[in-house]
């Protein structure tokens, strides 16, 4: 029945029927779809270019202008971690106040998260091809960046190499706002950390009840509204069982958030709990990863035979994770639903899963 009750819940829309326009009134069917999702996407590689193409050359950049390789690699590794941990900053603002949206264009300038604003224009049904087509834009902007931007550097000509990054950068700006108009809003949901702590007060003050076997005894709205405003509500699943009691009715129980939440509220924390090993435990390899790769590549003779893994070595090092870490977002926003989306997909970018090993024969 469970099972029966979630795989009804993905052919739901992903946004609620209260979807807004730019003006902040209701949406309709000529806003969103995939002519706006694909403007993203341009916006989406042309920032990864940029970003990736000043990092892929930051290590080489301060040696050659006196620092050690110990001080540079230091240097990149803060820049990198400053640059991701940028990103929970503008999750939690995006959930809670800004919109997808309005985050993601104001804090372009601090990361790559472009491709968020994507989520609002598509439906569920649509959610595979877009992370499909997300990694492969990820993967040629890397790849771009990783040769083009590389070589300009390597030549010599810095003041080329990083005037294109500043140029693709402006270029992805435009084209990002340049769809305000045709975007559709999904309406903010509020502070989700408040309803992630009133959930673990509710459910510390019931710590001694029992939870129902029967999940339709657990408190949920009746009505199709959901508890936390501009999102669907989301089904009640076995795991992470102790924070159900938060959601189980007793008498003395008011009206009060602090001491009842709703079904949705609980599964909106668990799915947020269930990412948090993986952002935890991963991120060093990030940071490892961010510095070897570009040590690596510097190493390389730039004369033949081994120009081509000179330049691919750049792009095998900044693939590891990526496939696997979107495809995390994607599964969590899929059987969880869209809550906290951003909060879970910034949370996963900093594991990288493995490598992709594909040009390991040059």
């Amino acid at each position: 029945m469970e099972h029966a009750k979630e795989a009804g819940a993905l052919q739901q829309p992903l946004l609620p029927p209260s979807a807004m326009d730019w003006r902040g009134r209701p949406a309709h069917d000529h806003l969103g779809g995939w002519k706006c999702a694909y403007c993203i996407l341009g916006a989406s590689m042309l920032c990864y270019v940029a970003v990736y193409g000043v990092l892929f050359n930051l290590v080489i950049f301060l040696t050659q202008n006196g620092e050690s390789n110990a001080a540079a690699a230091a240097t990149v590794a803060t820049v990198g971690g400053t640059h991701f941990l940028c990103s929970f900053l503008g999750a939690f603002l995006s959930d809670a106040f800004l919109g997808r949206f309005w985050a993601s264009l104001i804090f372009q300038v601090l990361s790559t998260k472009v491709y968020q604003a994507w989520v609002d224009q598509v439906d569920s049904k649509d959610n595979e091809m877009y992370f499909q087509l997300v990694v492969v834009a990820i993967l040629v902007s890397q790849l771009l960046a990783a040769t083009v931007v590389t070589y300009i550097d390597n030549a010599g000509m810095w003041v080329w190499g990083l005037g294109l990054c500043v140029v693709t950068s402006l270029s992805s700006l435009m084209l990002f706002a340049g769809s305000l108009r045709w975007i559709r809003y999904r309406q903010v949901s509020g502070n989700p950390f408040l309803r992630n702590t009133q959930v673990l007060v509710a459910a510390l003050r019931k710590h001694r009840l029992a939870v129902p076997k029967d999940s339709a005894l657990l408190h949920e709205y009746k009505e199709d509204v959901s508890a936390i405003p501009g999102c669907r509500k989301l089904h009640h699943t076995c795991t992470l069982s102790f924070l159900d009691k938060a959601a189980v009715l007793e008498v003395a129980d008011t009206s009060s958030c602090w001491r009842l939440c709703t079904v949705t509220q609980v599964e909106e924390l668990k799915s947020f709990l269930r990412v948090i090993p993986a952002g935890i435990s991963l991120a060093f390899g990030k940071a490892l990863a961010l510095v070897l790769r570009t040590c690596k590549a510097h190493t390389y003779s730039k004369g033949e035979p081994s120009f081509c893994a000179w330049y691919f070595s750049y792009w095998q090092y900044n693939c590891d994770g990526d496939i696997c870490t979107h495809g995390v977002a994607s599964l969590k926003c899929c059987t969880s639903g869209e809550t906290n989306f951003s909060l879970m997909d910034h949370a996963t970018d900093c594991a990288p899963w493995g490598r992709f090993k594909l040009f390991n024969a040059i």
